[in-house]
């Protein structure tokens, strides 16, 4: 908790209460801000208490958009998160072999769905999924809450591989560039992959932008102002496909 004890990990926007409902608290706001500011990818929740790899929805939602009900949420990118799950779990020294049987639990594969276990409504993981096309997953890494400081290089030691592991699967899916006809860059540009189209994500500095998604072939879908366009790719295993889209539109033209 913070000085105002809240759980910051309970006090992010999801997918039912906005900004406008659920007021934040100041440290929570600036990881907002900080997301907004920068293009990240992939990234990693750690925790303590159990020992997991679980990935989106945190919040149970059934085929409604209700709340109503337990079981997995599956989130329109659910292959991709289990792959980002089981490549952590299966690099990490046990996650995967005990399937969480040392901490007293039964996770498969040493996997969850988040609201699986149990729902959490206003994590980052979720937030970070929904506002940002950011792929966070919790890292559930020791059966003890909060290890003593002698331990940590243990924990170190077993999580190292699968941490790295983790990192590189960054350069999976598709990566670019949005310009306008006179090669000018497009940041702002709302993009989306068709048969996926929530959440979007956006183009930032440069014009940038990065979505991992598993092999397979895609659409994408750009917008930016009143044009759009789409194109199709192709993504192969093991590398990152490159697709620059070109928008006919003018960026410095004030009409536009």
């Amino acid at each position: 908790p913070n000085a105002n004890s809240k759980d910051l990990n309970r006090n992010f926007p999801d997918l039912i209460h906005d900004l406008a409902v659920k007021p934040v608290q100041p440290e929570t706001q600036h990881v907002i801000d900080w997301l907004d500011d920068y293009n990240f990818v992939l990234s990693a929740n750690l925790h303590g208490g159990a020992m997991v790899a679980n990935y989106p929805w945190d919040l149970y939602m059934n085929t409604r958009f209700q709340t109503i009900g337990s079981g997995k949420s599956i989130c329109p990118d659910d292959d991709t998160f289990k792959y980002l799950a089981l490549t952590y779990s299966r690099s990490h020294h046990t996650m995967s072999k005990a399937n969480g049987t040392e901490c007293g639990d039964n996770f498969p594969d040493g996997i969850t769905n988040g609201a699986d276990w149990y729902p959490v409504s206003g994590g980052m993981q979720d937030y970070n999924y929904i506002a940002a096309g950011i792929f966070e997953i919790t890292l559930e890494v020791s059966c003890c809450k909060f290890p003593a400081a002698p331990t940590l290089v243990d924990y170190w030691i077993k999580n190292k591989d699968a941490l790295v592991n983790y990192l590189l699967l960054v350069h999976m899916g598709v990566k670019g560039y949005i310009r306008d006809k006179n090669n000018n860059s497009l940041d702002g540009a709302v993009l989306s992959i068709k048969g996926r189209e929530f959440p979007r994500f956006r183009s930032k500095h440069g014009g940038q932008y990065f979505r991992l998604l598993m092999p397979g072939k895609y659409t994408l879908n750009v917008s930016y102002k009143n044009h759009t366009e789409s194109k199709q790719f192709t993504v192969s295993a093991g590398v990152v496909t490159r697709l620059d889209v070109t928008l006919d539109v003018d960026e410095r033209d004030p009409l536009e």
